[in-house]
């Protein structure tokens, strides 16, 4: 278990089985961005909003299915990175820039070690996995009447 649980209860997604999940795709080959959106907090009194920006690849298994790969074992209802992750090796192992470049560099002008790998669980609904250079997180709270 090579993973570290990103801090707050926002991050916790036990509370949602139906995530929103959108994508922005971007013109002239640039990155890919993706948004997660769940209630984090019970009767729904909190939505949590992850930004994924600059996405190399991402994953999703209905949780139906035991399928989840690399890293099986790394499970958390939270918000996790996966560090030295099978995911990210494999990803720069296909990078058409690896030739003839050094260790580190292997991913053309994107250092190696500003790629992550995030994961998210949810409970009756599967698993994403996101290999990007950050997240941003925020939270949005709703007035319970």
């Amino acid at each position: 278990m090579v993973y570290r649980k990103l801090e707050g209860d926002h991050l916790y997604t036990g509370w949602d089985d139906a995530p929103r999940f959108s994508i922005e795709n971007r013109a002239a080959g640039n990155s890919t961005d993706i948004t997660v959106e769940y209630v984090s907090s019970v009767g729904g009194a909190q939505i949590t909003k992850i930004r994924f920006p600059d996405v190399i690849e991402y994953r999703w298994v209905d949780s139906d299915w035991d399928r989840v790969w690399p890293h099986g074992e790394d499970h958390e209802f939270w918000l996790i990175e996966i560090l030295e992750s099978e995911f990210v090796s494999r990803v720069i192992d296909s990078s058409p820039y690896k030739r003839n470049a050094a260790v580190g560099h292997r991913l053309g002008n994107l250092p190696e070690t500003d790629v992550h790998h995030y994961r998210l669980d949810f409970d009756n609904h599967g698993t994403y996995d996101v290999v990007s250079l950050e997240c941003e997180v925020s939270v949005i709270r709703k007035l319970v009447t």
